[in-house]
């Protein structure tokens, strides 16, 4: 088959720009022809995995509101893309920096559109499209929007997803990872039929668990992450374990933000910023660690972090929001605790801390739950519902 994928990001800055990359490798591996057309957006200094790159809208304020509408040189260059590629089917995944106008270039061929998590057009989901200073409180509240938060609020609502929803009818088929977002965007298509597929992944070797004092959080720095929970989290599981360390794997726009935190709450000494690092680096740290940390505050799809720490067979102890709770049994993998809950989540991480043999189940529990989130179930399922719609 010939399969085109189009994302608005062309290198792997999260969950979904990680699996754009594994779906193209895998598919070529299996001998299917595939490309891969990105925006430039964020590029700067980084390689694509991409094979065509469009230039992203402009940084300027009004630039951004016209293109998110209709931004007509993505139009123009996917259209031509295809034209000379001609495939057989075309899997949009994130699209938001391509503009509805993607929808349109590609509708002369059968499409699957993957949704990742909250999307211009997934109204359920269209305030988690707002940074944490449109809401009082940075609540993500509908009630809590600032004046400005308002009148963004109202763009994406009455402009921006209106926009989206004449091209959504040409979609055939809506693929998501977990049962959350699936719910969620029910809404959000009249015609197209909506399917679970959990991702997968190469799943790393298990490692041999062994019980010490080491907390990691992999992921961008953000709000909605809730690394500023975990941080305050943390005075409580030191006062109880003195010798507890927090590792940071990943940037992000709240990073300053979150290191004067751990000032102000006097655990600087306890926490490791490392920045990201690559899938080599970063695997010695799931290994070294007791128990892996996903504090989300908004809806998570299907973390990728998590899988990861499955796969190596590590407790999680994440958020009972989005997606979350597919990838946690509670006492079983991990632990879910209610998000935005210090105290609950710092009672959580002590019950590993102080209970080798709890954690040590859970890390068994971990490694047989990964099973279910290999490559090659997760891609089989993915060539089935590209054969379906041609």
């Amino acid at each position: 088959m010939r399969i085109c994928q189009v994302v608005d990001i062309g290198y792997e800055a999260g969950g979904a720009e990680k699996s754009v990359r594994l779906i193209r490798d895998e598919l070529a591996n299996r001998g299917h022809r595939t490309l891969v057309i990105s925006t430039s957006r964020n590029l700067a200094g980084r390689v694509s995995f991409a094979d065509a790159v469009i230039p992203a809208v402009g940084d300027s304020t009004v630039a951004r509101m016209v293109g998110r509408l209709w931004y007509q040189r993505a139009y123009r260059s996917v259209r031509e893309i295809l034209d000379g590629f001609r495939p057989d089917v075309v899997h949009l995944h994130t699209i938001g920096e391509f503009s509805p106008a993607v929808l349109a270039a590609t509708r002369r061929f059968p499409s699957v559109l993957t949704v990742h998590g909250p999307e211009p057009f997934t109204l359920r989901l269209l305030p988690w499209q707002l940074s944490a200073g449109h809401f009082r409180g940075g609540t993500y509240d509908l009630k809590d929007l600032t004046p400005v938060g308002l009148l963004r609020y109202a763009y994406l609502r009455y402009l921006q997803r209106t926009a989206y929803l004449p091209g959504l009818t040409s979609v055939n088929r809506v693929l998501c990872p977990s049962r959350f977002i699936a719910d969620a965007v029910r809404p959000d298509f009249a015609r197209a039929p909506i399917h679970q597929l959990h991702n997968g992944i190469e799943m790393p070797a298990a490692r041999a668990y062994v019980h010490g004092s080491r907390l990691l959080f992999v992921g961008r720095l953000d709000h909605v992450k809730g690394v500023h929970v975990l941080l305050r989290a943390l005075p409580a599981v030191l006062a109880a374990v003195p010798a507890v360390r927090l590792v940071l794997v990943g940037d992000g726009p709240a990073r300053s933000q979150l290191a004067r935190l751990t000032a102000e709450l006097g655990v600087a000494d306890a926490v490791s910023f490392r920045g990201w690092l690559t899938a080599d680096q970063l695997l010695p740290e799931y290994e070294r660690a007791t128990a892996v940390v996903v504090p989300s505050v908004w809806p998570e799809n299907f973390p990728t972090v998590a899988l990861e720490a499955l796969g190596v067979g590590r407790p999680l102890v994440g958020s009972a929001v989005g997606g979350i709770p597919e990838l946690i049994d509670h006492r079983s993998s991990g632990l879910l605790v209610a998000p935005n809950e210090p105290r609950a989540l710092a009672d959580a991480l002590l019950e590993l801390l102080l209970d080798p043999d709890a954690a040590g189940r859970m890390a068994a529990g971990a490694r047989d739950k990964a099973h279910l989130f290999g490559i090659e179930m997760f891609i089989a399922k993915l060539l089935s519902h590209y054969r379906e719609i041609t």
